[in-house]
């Protein structure tokens, strides 16, 4: 009997870590917007000049009836949009950053945030199963507001695999830009719980059971790789080869799956951080790729 008592105790422990680290990863503390933007400020990821950038917002309501935020930053007469999507516990102050490499080409930039994420609704991070379906409804505004609108993607690690989810969905965008993405959900947690902790890969198959119960979807099912397959509109592809939360490897996967898309690699730059490392490298690279498609 104690043997039984035992294994039962043992069995409830394996059970609150897994459902414990599936909270962690899903439904992390909501860092303030002050707060994160002092973070960005103090990893010198933004210039304090560009937070002060004037914008509009924008408020619309998800598919499952949550509200919806954006900020909006407009180039007069201009019918170019590109929709920049942030990462995984982050907000759209965190973008900011990347703006100026459109606006100075013209190109009016909205930034959302996502579900579960500063002034957003939503009950949990699906980690871009159902952002990628909330960032269609801005594409759909800018489409209201300006039926002659060419449409771009931009996202960053999990905003990158929303983008990639998002465009294999749509036949109306001129160009994605997917930077240190993920390839797949299940070989990204895998690859993270081994970083962490090599025997902590004992409580991956608990992860299979938890997250589809927040995110609605089996794990397997978020592939931003295999939903490359139908992206039809050009593709830059963005990584390090020094990125440990994400490695490289994932966008070698993904452009496998994507005829003619482009990779730019960088050497050193943690994840993240490649234009704050190769400010110039970073901005030649979108140049280039916006100059060499019809947009």
């Amino acid at each position: 009997m104690t043997v039984i008592y035992i294994f039962a105790a043992l069995l409830i422990v394996y059970l609150l870590i897994g459902f414990s680290a599936t909270l962690y990863i899903l439904c992390p503390p909501k860092v303030s917007l002050k707060k994160k933007a002092w973070e960005l400020f103090e990893l010198k990821q933004v210039d304090p000049k560009i937070m002060e950038l004037p914008f509009e917002t924008i408020e619309k309501t998800s598919p499952w009836g949550y509200r919806l935020y954006a900020r909006k930053y407009c180039v007069p007469d201009s019918n170019k949009y590109v929709i920049l999507l942030h990462g995984h516990n982050s907000d759209s102050s965190a973008m900011v950053r990347f703006a100026p490499l459109f606006l100075e080409r013209g190109i009016n930039c909205i930034i959302p945030d996502h579900r579960f994420s500063a002034l957003s609704g939503g009950g949990c991070i699906t980690l871009g199963h159902k952002e990628s379906k909330d960032a269609a409804v801005f594409i759909d505004y800018i489409h209201e507001i300006n039926k002659d609108a060419k449409i771009g993607i931009f996202g960053e690690s999990m905003g990158a695999a929303t983008a990639l989810l998002l465009s294999s969905n749509r036949t109306d965008l001129s160009f994605t830009v997917e930077y240190c993405g993920y390839s797949d959900l299940s070989s990204l947690i895998k690859h993270n719980l081994k970083s962490i902790w090599k025997p902590l890969i004992i409580i991956y198959p608990l992860f299979l059971i938890f997250v589809p119960l927040f995110i609605h979807t089996r794990i397997k099912n978020v592939s931003p790789a295999f939903a490359s397959k139908t992206i039809r509109c050009p593709v830059l592809l963005m990584h390090s080869k020094a990125d440990k939360v994400v490695p490289y490897e994932n966008s070698i996967k993904i452009k496998e799956n994507i005829n003619g898309a482009t990779l730019v690699s960088f050497e050193n730059a943690q994840h993240g951080l490649s234009l704050n490392t190769y400010p110039k490298q970073f901005s030649e690279a979108i140049n280039s790729f916006l100059d060499s498609i019809p947009f």
